[in-house]
């Protein structure tokens, strides 16, 4: 009596094979959103840090003033002029931290699923145009001191009130568009990760909506500028779930 032929494992479709098969296909995805994990885990550690640093700088401004619409515009140039090193040291450091804080949020959308759709795309273009909007702000504002061969003690001969008080609330406008950009950003973000399978995406969703929705809110309504006080508590909150998920993922 002759046997039945065996049926070889590339005709054949058994379970083992299938599953075998189907984690090489997902292995490198999983690859990619570990590594997005720990990228943005470091980046969302780092920001608070740096920000905090960036603030204490910024207390550090001659009399802790900083001129506002309604203030006469020689304030606007005086401020330049006690200021003028200082200035350009808390322009960079900004402009580092929203570096950071783009590395992060896109570091989330790419550890929060495996495939990256539409809320993701939409979260990470707004977050490019937050981070852009925010050197923007960073470069009105540090125009007069970057100019070359400027001194604290040339520029009042160089730059007019009229125009020191244009670059300062220009800059301040710059950074309050942004912050309404973050905002929708983190919506879009929360979007992202309730829909996605990463451990504790729940915590992290609620939390970085209804940041997002308040720090929008705070914006236009009550006048804030760039991300609200929520937003370095959520960036320690992101590390510490970008971790737990990394790891979840290395054992699936």
């Amino acid at each position: 009596m002759e046997e039945p032929p065996s049926q070889s494992p590339v005709e054949g479709s058994s379970t083992e094979g299938g599953m075998t098969r189907e984690a090489v296909r997902s292995a490198p995805a999983v690859a990619a959103r570990r590594s997005g994990a720990l990228t943005g885990a470091i980046a969302a550690f780092a920001v608070p840090v740096w920000l905090v640093a960036t603030l204490a700088v910024v207390g550090g401004y001659r009399g802790n003033y900083v001129p506002t619409t309604g203030d006469p515009e020689r304030d606007f140039l005086q401020f330049y002029v006690d200021n003028f090193s200082r200035i350009r040291v808390t322009s960079t450091m900004y402009i580092l931290a929203w570096v950071l804080a783009l590395v992060m949020l896109v570091a989330v959308v790419r550890a929060a699923s495996a495939r990256i759709e539409l809320p993701g795309i939409l979260a990470i273009t707004l977050a490019g145009a937050f981070t852009a909007m925010s050197v923007m702000g960073q470069g009105l504002f540090a125009y007069p001191t970057l100019l070359f061969d400027m001194s604290a003690e040339k520029l009042p001969d160089n730059l007019d009130p009229a125009t020191a008080r244009f670059l300062l609330l220009s800059a301040e406008a710059l950074s309050s568009a942004a912050g309404v950009l973050l905002g929708v950003a983190l919506v879009l973000i929360a979007v992202v990760l309730i829909r996605g399978d990463l451990r504790g995406r729940w915590v992290l969703g609620v939390a970085a909506g209804l940041g997002g929705v308040f720090g929008a809110v705070n914006v236009v309504l009550g006048g804030g500028q760039g991300p609200g006080d929520g937003f370095l508590p959520w960036c320690l909150l992101t590390g510490v779930i970008l971790l737990i998920g990394r790891a979840r993922l290395g054992r699936a």
